[in-house]
């Protein structure tokens, strides 16, 4: 009788972790939107909503101000990490630019879950932050990531 009814346990956990997730980050079909009012979806919020898209726009525009480029990504390239390393920006910059859209999203999310719209000069800040936690910064080569920079050392 006990694990007849771990296992009734079991079947039903998943369907209240559905359920809470549903509550928890708003995802229902019929909800609107809190960015624009049109009805919601994680489609609407990634690919459609003109808030979502115009502070995609917006991190962009500021990434190639920042660095003096020209990277021009889809909507799909963005939020699927699918493109190949502009030959005009240094592996740093790539760096940024790859931590930039994975914020820009995560960032969008958390806006979503909160019920508030993007606010640029609050991702900025953050994105500014992580960017020195994550190092992307240039600094020289140490011996330990490239040893022939220290040839001259011999060891008997």
């Amino acid at each position: 009788m006990i694990n007849s009814s771990k296992n009734a346990i079991a079947r039903r956990q998943p369907e209240v972790r559905m359920t809470h997730a549903n509550e928890e980050h708003h995802s229902s079909n019929d909800e609107k939107c809190v960015m624009c009012s049109n009805q919601d979806s994680i489609d609407h919020t990634f690919f459609e909503c003109q808030a979502t898209l115009q502070f995609y726009d917006h991190s962009m525009s500021w990434f190639n101000a920042q660095h003096k480029s020209n990277v021009k990504l889809s909507n799909l390239q963005s939020f699927l990490n699918l493109y190949q390393p502009p030959a005009h920006i240094s592996p740093q910059q790539n760096k940024k630019l790859a931590l930039l859209l994975i914020c820009a999203k995560q960032y969008v999310y958390a806006c979503k879950s909160m019920q508030k719209s993007p606010n640029f000069n609050e991702f900025s800040s953050k994105i500014k932050l992580q960017w020195k936690v994550e190092k992307c910064t240039w600094r020289p080569l140490t011996w330990l990531e490239n040893p022939s920079l220290y040839n001259f050392i011999s060891v008997s």
